[in-house]
């Protein structure tokens, strides 16, 4: 009886240490947490090399410059909902004004501002456009790097 029991308190304690050693080889050390991007499309009308250049432009469609690697990109808007996109290449469109349609990176912040301004761009009559887009782009100035303004 008494070697029994040693033969099971034996099983019970390399049971523990052999879980033990399992536990500290599969424990997890780091806690990744998913990391959601927020993404738009930006209006371009226009990228240079010289920040004048850009600088003409940018007054000419009352835009914004967004200095990228070197390179000085015009934006006249910034979109993400596909139906205020259908709206702002006709609008563009009837303007006949020649631009790009740039993917671009937007910060949360600047991300659900954008839901509320395209709400009011569903809503409102074409010729408050330019004041809703201006808007924009002064947000867009306010929480992303890189963007000329004045």
């Amino acid at each position: 009886m008494k070697k029994t029991l040693i033969i099971i308190l034996i099983a019970i304690i390399s049971g523990i240490v052999m879980g033990f050693m399992f536990y500290q080889r599969f424990e997890i050390n780091e806690v990744v947490f998913a990391k959601q991007d927020y993404s738009a499309k930006a209006v371009q009308v226009g990228v240079f090399s010289k920040l004048d250049n850009a600088l003409s432009i940018k007054d000419l469609y009352d835009g914004i410059i967004v200095n990228d690697e070197n390179l000085y990109r015009v934006y006249i808007n910034i979109i993400k909902d596909q139906e205020v996109l259908s709206i702002m290449k006709e609008y563009y469109n009837e303007l006949g004004i020649n631009y790009y349609l740039k993917d671009i990176e937007i910060s949360k912040e600047f991300n659900d501002i954008l839901d509320d301004y395209e709400i009011i761009l569903k809503n409102q009559d074409i010729s408050n456009y330019s004041l809703t887009i201006n808007s924009i782009l002064k947000e867009y100035s306010k929480y992303e790097e890189n963007v000329r303004i004045e």
